[in-house]
């Protein structure tokens, strides 16, 4: 089993980020080089896809509620 190393205090913190660096803002963003256009389209297609999955979850739990309370009476 690999030994913590016991003679140091912790990790040697030589840099703390900034927020700028951190949050992204109006000013920063387009000097990121980050497309705010690929990130919009990509969070919509995923937020459809959770609401697909979503739809399609509840449409299986249904079935299943009936069939808890069909054995919760006893009716098997």
């Amino acid at each position: 089993m690999p030994r913590i190393p016991t003679d140091r205090q912790g990790p040697d913190i030589t840099h703390r980020a900034s927020a700028p660096q951190i949050c992204l803002t109006s000013e920063t963003l387009p000097r990121s080089g980050i497309d705010l256009e690929d990130i919009t389209t990509q969070t919509v297609g995923y937020m459809t896809l959770l609401a697909e999955n979503l739809s399609a979850v509840r449409a299986l739990e249904q079935p299943m509620n009936v069939h808890r309370r069909i054995l919760a009476q006893g009716w098997v």
